[in-house]
């Protein structure tokens, strides 16, 4: 479509909409490759690829001028609704709450309802609309609308749903044009309802190109799960609906609202890959190409086919029920081994591993993987993406620490895990093997917690240097000072501490320079605690915190990743004075605000990560990430784990009152699966944890994992007593042969024979006596289906005991 339809100036760009920031770079890529001429790269050039909002604000700037004020900027609008918050409200539950809150809730309060106002400008616009206009819509927002209506009226710019109002009503006016530039928007599943209307509009006067991928061939918007005809509550309302494939019934319902939203424009041309219409026989094909394609058809028993040798030397699919994250790593490892060595044209970046929770497997990637972006020395070169800002460096870590070392106990432990980053060591002179010194120094000295005696009554103990910093520093300093000729010595006691000091001979004759570097880094800990009893403006604060990070931290000249992470920290602490100039607030502000905004900051993940890259992409599960790889890993299916079950506040009027189209987080990780089940063209691998590491009790798959694991088991006609055993889900293995089990210890293991010990003493000593079999995960593939069901295996005095006393029919 690209080449079909050129811009009218040589020189002018092509507009693309895509769906994320990895879209962009894999799609310039693939469009390059395409556009090359015999079988040569080409080159991909003078295009726009753009997010959805960002085209939806150039858009906005065309037809209404720039409109340049950060006043509605959430960073901006937070601290304007923190100052309207300290001045109280008219709503008796709100200025209650505010009365009895500290200055943290309160902005923790103001961040979140700069979010709420964010989403209601983008899913209700016409709430605020209504609210502006003195309207209370709906009746539960009474406070919330008055508090709108007050940061109207205290900027001089509208904000952004004014002018996406004013938007929609030109591009609803404007005439269609003869040479108008055509928009593309590639690989969306999910658009808010203002953008979509903006498209619809825009199509008037353009060509709009909707590139969707749509997992389903045949219509499927009618198809609903078991679970939600069950909920309509009649026979007569279920059935003016079907279940069809049960996978896209349970888990499209993201990709059948947008379906229905892209069908409800009747001037919509619908035009379908013609890969699409093929109905040839997929009955020898992999066991992923079978599932993929009874979903493109809507025909699931072309899953099935009978079981033999050659469907257990099918990869194409793989369940691994492990014991840990690190035993998955370590089976992915294998696995992708295996598969480069089946498949030689496999490269690394043809990879995507993903987690719902991919910083818990951030720290165990190097013992596995090996160092990340090593291109040329791994056998499995790989990078990592979705990670916050504060777990891509350590100096970012240490920041971290310094802002909760200002309000904490300060312990031995918490101090020195600051001397692991080298930046701040090399500051103090206390990097390499005189960290060590030192840390040995202070254990020597009995040094507990606490900088000094006047912190303690804070945390409820006397205050007296007793195993304080000050008191080992004394201690270390006097030994210094007097050598060895003395043991046993006792100092007098000074006026300062009031109590004897007893030398401490550790510090050679040339080492006094490791004792300054500790006393300069407690004299800067000092610093930090004072700053939490301080208030200042937003100037004041940046430049304290400025002036922090030059005390705190010295660069490596050769080290780039360094420097990029301090100028990264300057950047952090001038954020309070540039977002209180904007939001017109010159108040003080204390130091739980400003703490609470610079640990926010390290929170969030930067936008710029790369995900498509040379080597193997491990990143969160992000929705719409829907580009096709060759290998597709997804870890940490367990149940609880996933979906992500955000919490949503009692504020959130949008979850009071939903409507279609709005987002949710539990269907956007079903849909997430799904679309990671047809993104993967030669293997899909998923794992999850099925024993608890410390008692080896079975685990449950995510929801998801299992309703593909029953689907595959209808599909094939395999049945078992595993089916009614939902928690032996590693059980599942002996029914088929894609699902493998991998235990890293075995049964007579110290860690469980441990862990046995301690439940067992738990008990009485006639349960303790008592061990009840436990049933071992054969994983062998096997030929013939599985034996019937045992009648005797669960009876019903079986479950009826287990019903009336769960914890006796379990011991």
């Amino acid at each position: 479509q690209l080449a079909a339809q050129p811009p009218a100036a040589v020189l002018m760009p092509q507009t693309v909409v895509v769906a994320h920031l990895g879209m962009k770079r894999w799609l310039l890529g693939e469009l390059a490759r395409r556009r090359g001429s015999d079988g040569s790269p080409g080159i991909a050039a003078n295009l726009h690829l753009l997010l959805p909002s960002e085209w939806w604000l150039r858009l906005g700037d065309a037809l209404l001028g720039s409109d340049a004020s950060p006043a509605w900027q959430r960073e901006v609008l937070r601290w304007r609704i923190l100052d309207l918050l300290d001045a109280r409200s008219d709503d008796n539950a709100l200025r209650h709450f505010l009365d009895a809150a500290p200055p943290r809730r309160c902005w923790q309060l103001a961040e979140h309802l700069a979010r709420l106002y964010g989403e209601y400008q983008v899913y209700r616009p016409d709430w605020l609309l209504a609210w502006a206009a003195g309207s209370t819509t709906p009746r539960d927002a009474d406070w919330q609308a008055a508090l709108w209506r007050r940061l109207l009226a205290g900027s001089a710019t509208q904000p952004r749903v004014q002018r996406s109002q004013r938007v929609l009503e030109m591009l609803a006016a404007a005439a269609r044009a003869e040479h108008a530039e055509p928009v593309h928007v590639f690989g969306v599943s999910h658009l808010p309802p203002v953008l979509l209307q903006a498209l619809q509009l825009a199509a008037r006067t353009r060509a709009v190109h909707v590139y969707f991928p749509d997992p389903c061939r045949e219509l499927w918007d009618y198809l609903r799960s078991q679970r939600a005809l069950l909920r309509a509550g009649s026979e007569a309302a279920a059935q003016h609906f079907e279940i069809g494939h049960p996978l896209l019934a349970s888990l499209g319902r993201i990709g059948q609202d947008f379906t229905l939203a892209l069908n409800a424009d009747d001037n919509a041309q619908h035009w379908r890959d013609p890969q699409d219409d093929s109905d040839a026989s997929i009955v020898t094909a992999p066991l992923l190409q079978r599932v993929q394609d009874s979903l493109r058809r809507l025909a699931p028993e072309l899953a099935g086919a009978p079981l033999g040798a050659r469907s257990r030397e099918d990869s194409s699919l793989r369940v691994h029920a492990c014991h840990g994250r690190l035993r998955e790593l370590e089976v992915l490892r294998d696995a992708l081994l295996a598969l480069r060595v089946q498949h030689a044209d496999l490269e690394p970046r043809q990879i995507v591993v993903m987690a719902p929770d991919i910083q818990a497997y951030a720290p165990l990637l190097p013992a596995v993987f090996g160092t990340p972006w090593q291109w040329h020395d791994a056998a499995l070169p790989y990078h990592l993406a979705d990670v916050p800002l504060a777990a891509t460096h350590a100096a970012y870590a240490a920041w971290r620490r310094l802002l909760q070392l200002a309000q904490a106990r300060c312990t031995l432990a918490e101090v020195l895990d600051l001397l692991d980053t080298t930046a701040l060591a090399r500051r103090f002179g206390l990097d390499g093997a005189a960290r060590v010194r030192v840390a040995h120094w202070l254990r020597e000295a009995h040094v507990a917690w606490a900088l000094d005696a006047a912190m303690k009554p804070a945390f409820g103990a006397p205050a007296e240097d007793l195993h304080s910093f000050a008191f080992g520093l004394d201690r270390l300093m006097a030994g210094w000072l007097l050598g060895s000729d003395e043991p046993g010595r006792v100092l007098h006691a000074t006026a300062a501490t009031g109590q004897a000091i007893v030398p401490l001979v550790a510090a050679g004759a040339s080492e006094f320079a490791l004792l300054a570097g500790l006393a300069q880094l407690l004299d800067e800990l000092a610093h930090w605690r004072a700053a939490a009893q301080a208030q200042h403006d937003g100037a004041g604060w940046s430049a304290w915190l400025a002036r922090r990070i030059e005390a705190c931290f010295v660069a490596d000249g050769e080290d780039n990743a360094e420097q990029v992470a301090l100028e990264q920290l300057r950047r952090l602490a001038a954020q309070p004075a540039t977002e209180l100039a904007a939001a017109s607030v010159g108040r003080a502000i204390p130091w739980d605000v400003i703490s609470a905004q610079q640990r926010a900051a390290l929170d969030e993940i930067p936008a710029r990560q790369p995900f498509v890259a040379n080597g193997i992409a491990f990143g969160g599960m992000v929705p719409q990430r829907t580009i096709p790889y060759r290998v597709v890993a997804v870890l940490g299916l367990n149940e609880g784990a996933y979906p992500r079950n955000s919490p949503r506040s009692s504020l959130d009027l949008i979850l009071r009152h939903p409507r279609s189209g709005d987002r949710s987080a539990l269907e956007e990780d079903r849909y997430l699966f799904l679309e990671a089940l047809m993104a993967a063209r030669t293997a899909l691998h998923l794992s999850y944890i099925a024993e608890d590491a410390a008692q080896g009790s079975a685990r449950n798959p995510a929801a998801p994992l299992a309703e593909l694991l029953a689907f595959l088991d209808d599909a094939h006609g395999l049945t078992g007593s595993a089916a009614l055993r939902p928690w032996a889900c590693n059980t599942r293995c002996n029914r088929s042969p894609r699902c493998t089990s991998s235990k890293p210890m075995p049964r007579g293991s110290p860690i469980l024979r441990c862990a046995r010990s301690r439940r067992l003493m738990s008990k009485p000593a006639a349960q303790a006596t008592r061990r009840p079999a436990r049933r071992r995960c054969c994983c062998r593939a096997r030929d013939s289906p599985a034996p019937a069901l045992d009648a005797d295996a669960s009876s019903l005095a079986q479950l009826r005991a287990f019903l009336r006393k769960p914890a006796q029919a379990t011991a």
